[in-house]
């Protein structure tokens, strides 16, 4: 489709309007249907709710009222006058993204596709996108080491007698956050030392003046106050705690404490990295973005956080269906100036058609895509007898044109932390690829 004759033979200058006719059992039902096109990007509306396409094929519901742009020169757009320039329906509702992206919020009750448009056309600005959501990856079945059917198949015993997991090493889970007072978590738990008041090495989330942590200052001069453990991005708060599961199930995998001893026995579940006994393992630095789908916005913020904070290695297991420019910036920040590795899961499949579409960030060349095996090291595949009886069945995605798998882990009925202090078993790419 091509944006400028789409544009000219529209007279509202934006929107196509086009009715379907399906022929039901009762009769002839009328579906409305709409699509937009913004700077080379083709969004539809269906069933009622936007998504952006790529190459013909459905990616990502967007999030209208959210707009991410930048200015041509890349200044700053929270000291920029948009009420001045035009702008007076927007607020900016975030920090620089990487790059000179911005994220702007639409004020009711203005059209966001209006305003969309608009930005497009002004030469002050050289892009502008919809915010958008991508999905966790991972399917939980229901509810240590004897159950950790996936650690002996990747021969973890063997590792640990060499390395059991190194605390100089942090690892940023980019998640629904994390249950980071798990007992079988609490223990491998980053701390930001310039906001770590009392200099005792653990987070104490109470006022300085009694012996805590909080002070209520950004000491660190990184734009966040008090940020102890990570940040929440969705509140946009220091308080990253996993209401949702799936952050802590990821870190679990990873960095539950290993042959850990606790008031007279033995707890929980092993990680891969969560070190041994009483020693320390690898440090995970919690990072809570949208809970039930990842928020594009708030996940790239995430990963140049990270990247800034001193993270060695970025875990994110979620995906989104087309590539954003402002994400790919982040991460290829966080590749070339501060040498992160970068781990992303392929993503999971319902439908055969999909099956070889590999989602972003996994796409991107600088970051390792990871896929899922089974208990009998294939690919996980739709009804392959390796999901429950009347569950949610998926498949492991693979490739997608010259978008190939880099590593296969198991992905499979893999035991692992929950939050409230329980362990549960869960199914999906990425749980483990520490």
């Amino acid at each position: 489709m091509n944006k400028q004759n789409t544009f000219s033979q529209c007279k509202s200058s934006y929107i196509m309007w086009f009715i379907v006719s399906l022929l039901m059992t009762s009769g002839f039902k009328q579906v409305q249907a709409q699509t937009f096109e913004l700077q080379g990007r083709e969004y539809r509306q269906l069933d009622g709710v936007w998504y952006n396409f790529a190459n013909g094929r459905q990616g990502d519901r967007i999030v209208p009222q959210r707009l991410i742009i930048r200015l041509h020169d890349r200044s700053d757009v929270r000291i920029f006058d948009l009420e001045q320039a035009g702008f007076s329906q927007v607020n900016v509702v975030s920090g620089e993204l990487f790059g000179g992206y911005y994220v702007v919020e639409v004020t009711s009750p203005h059209d966001p596709f209006v305003i969309a448009l608009k930005f497009s056309k002004n030469p002050l600005f050289d892009y502008v996108e919809f915010d958008a959501l991508g999905e966790y990856y991972g399917t939980p079945n229901d509810p240590l080491y004897s159950n950790q059917w996936h650690l002996p198949k990747i021969q973890m015993p063997q590792a640990w007698d060499i390395n059991t997991g190194c605390n100089s090493i942090i690892l940023a889970v980019i998640d629904s956050g994390t249950d980071y007072g798990h007992e079988d978590l609490d223990g491998n738990i980053w701390v930001n030392p310039a906001e770590d008041f009392n200099g005792n090495g653990r987070a104490d989330f109470y006022p300085y003046y009694v012996g805590g942590d909080l002070d209520w200052s950004d000491n660190d001069n990184n734009g966040k106050v008090d940020d102890l453990v990570g940040w929440d991005f969705q509140d946009n708060d220091n308080d990253p705690s996993d209401t949702y599961y799936h952050g802590t199930m990821v870190a679990g995998v990873a960095l539950a404490q290993t042959n850990n001893y606790e008031n007279g026995t033995y707890l929980g579940v092993a990680g891969a990295a969560g070190g041994w006994a009483a020693s320390q393992g690898v440090l995970f630095m919690s990072l809570r973005v949208e809970n039930g789908q990842p928020l594009l916005s708030q996940a790239t913020e995430a990963i140049t956080y990270a990247a800034g904070n001193g993270a060695r290695v970025i875990n994110m297991s979620f995906g989104f269906g087309v590539p954003y420019a402002p994400m790919e910036a982040a991460l290829n920040n966080a590749a070339d100036n501060y040498n992160c590795v970068l781990v992303a899961a392929a993503g999971n499949y319902e439908d055969i058609q999909q099956s070889q579409a590999i989602s972003y960030p996994a796409a991107y060349d600088k970051v390792i895509a990871v896929g899922a095996t089974t208990e009998n090291d294939v690919r996980k595949e739709l009804y392959d007898g390796s999901d429950e009886p009347n569950t949610h069945t998926w498949g492991s995605c693979y490739s997608y044109l010259d978008m190939l798998l880099d590593v296969m882990a198991p992905g499979v009925h893999i035991q692992t932390t929950d939050i409230a202090g329980d362990s549960r078993e869960s199914s999906g790419e990425l749980l483990f690829i520490f």
